[in-house]
């Protein structure tokens, strides 16, 4: 296992609720949403966002079925289209329904400054390592230009930053502190939920994947904002999401020691001499290997058997075809097995009770 399947594992058990137990006592995640939608009809009413034109609602039919609403249509089952199954507390919804903003960045975006001001403009490639990077290397822009780009997105603190163009998938919770405004590449999400457990379930190989298989483009590949709104995310009780959080956040650390050792193990098995590998294999076929007389007491059948085998290493040393292809492994369980050979032998040779024939059955049996 990698660093990454491993970090994907853990992601996927906590959006598949299996990170952490469910407590009975939470408020399940249906009232969470339905407190969801009264806030952001408070807020179409205030004008501080736009209606959906097609709102969508799914819930739990009576035989136990996912089943959505969307708009003044009839309910229809999506239970095809669900990746898995979540515990009962939990509920599926698309992500534009738990959000009050999902924006993208400039399709067209300004020149910008050939020297540094205090507005930046970013891209995909400063998205990385759950931060924003590489801030040399941003467009930077004058003021006025910036708070036209900036209507756009309008970045607040706890934002989640996520890259659909280009390099697609990475992602960040935003903490503050910059003049900040994007080109297309960058999506930005305002979500009701918990914003961290929403920025952990959209690193998960479940909608990691999605993204990939469904992105579109030729030089560029994206996963736009229509097919953003429409993932289908699963929802856990409020303290749970902040339980699943704390939980993957005590298993970073670990996750950091598990690449560092993969990655340690990777080099030093690139670095290994191939001389000595087929050193290692080499010696293996070595006429020498075998004994040169075998105990008299072995039953008559053993001499033939030990014959055969070490005819047969001997011409495969002389070819040395094999032996130059065998990796450093396959030399080590190679000598393990030749070792338990020699214990063989030597078991046989001090009168076991009941050795055995190449067949499986005991001598005595076959006398």
């Amino acid at each position: 296992m990698t660093g990454q399947q491993l970090k994907n594992s853990i992601l996927q058990m906590a959006v598949q609720g299996k990170l952490v137990p469910q407590d009975p006592n939470d408020e399940p995640a249906s009232v969470l949403l339905e407190r969801i939608r009264a806030e952001k009809e408070q807020l179409i009413k205030e004008g501080k966002i736009k209606k959906e034109k097609n709102p969508s609602v799914i819930f739990r039919g009576a035989d136990n079925l996912p089943y959505e609403k969307v708009g003044k249509n009839e309910p229809v089952c999506i239970a095809d289209e669900v990746p898995f199954d979540i515990p009962e507390s939990w509920e599926w919804v698309r992500l534009e329904a738990i959000c009050t903003k999902l924006v993208d960045g400039d399709h067209n975006p300004p020149k910008g400054c050939s020297y540094e001001t205090a507005y930046v403009m970013v891209s995909s490639t400063n998205i990385n390592d759950d931060c924003i990077v590489e801030l040399e290397k941003v467009r930077y822009l004058e003021k006025n230009i910036f708070d036209k780009e900036n209507e756009r997105t309008n970045a607040a603190t706890g934002d989640i930053f996520f890259t659909s163009v280009g390099s697609l998938g990475r992602s960040c919770v935003y903490e503050g502190g910059l003049n900040i405004c994007f080109q297309r590449s960058v999506s930005v999400i305002h979500t009701l939920i918990f914003n961290y457990y929403l920025k952990y379930c959209l690193d998960s190989a479940y909608i990691q994947q999605k993204i990939v298989r469904e992105a579109t483009g030729t030089a560029q590949k994206g996963f736009y904002l229509n097919q953003l709104a429409l993932l289908l995310i699963p929802i856990p009780p409020i303290k749970e999401q902040h339980r699943i959080v704390s939980k993957y956040l005590e298993t970073v650390q670990m996750q950091k020691e598990y690449y560092k050792t993969n990655e340690t193990l990777d080099v030093l098995n690139s670095r290994f001499p191939a001389t000595l590998k087929n050193q290692f294999s080499n010696m293996l076929f070595k006429e020498n290997l075998f004994p040169k007389t075998l105990p008299m007491s072995l039953p008559p059948f053993c001499w033939s058997v030990f014959a055969q085998k070490k005819n047969s290493l001997s011409k495969r040393a002389k070819s040395n075809v094999t032996s130059m292809n065998r990796s450093f492994s396959d030399g080590i369980i190679l000598i393990m097995r030749r070792l338990m050979e020699l214990n063989v032998a030597s078991m046989m040779s001090c009168h076991l009770r009941f050795p055995i024939r190449g067949n499986g059955q005991p001598l005595a049996q076959l006398a």
